[in-house]
C-alpha cells in the first residue's frame, strides 16, 4: 500500500465535490480548482464513481470556441 501524505486533503475534496454535485451544481476542472483547490478533478470523480456515486458529464463550448467537460450528478437509475 502506498503512503499518500495528502490523503486527508483528498478525502475532504471528495466530500466537498460530492456535496457540490448533490446540491445540483455543476463542475469543470477550472471551477474545481478555484472552489476546492483541486488540481485533479478527474481523479476525484473517478474515486467517487468507484464508490457508486453517479457522475455524468457533457461537453460544453466556451465563448472562445474551446470545448471542456462539465460534470454533474447523474441519475443512478438510467
Amino acid at each position: 500500500m502506498n503512503y499518500n501524505p495528502n490523503e486527508k486533503k483528498t478525502l475532504s475534496q471528495n466530500k466537498l465535490i460530492k456535496a457540490h454535485l448533490e446540491a445540483g451544481k455543476r463542475l469543470t476542472a477550472l471551477s474545481a480548482l478555484n472552489e476546492f483547490g483541486c488540481f485533479r478533478l478527474s481523479g476525484r470523480l473517478s474515486e467517487l464513481k468507484d464508490e457508486g456515486f453517479p457522475v455524468d458529464s457533457i461537453w460544453i463550448t466556451l465563448d472562445n470556441g474551446k470545448r471542456i467537460k462539465e460534470y454533474y450528478m447523474g441519475n443512478a437509475h438510467e
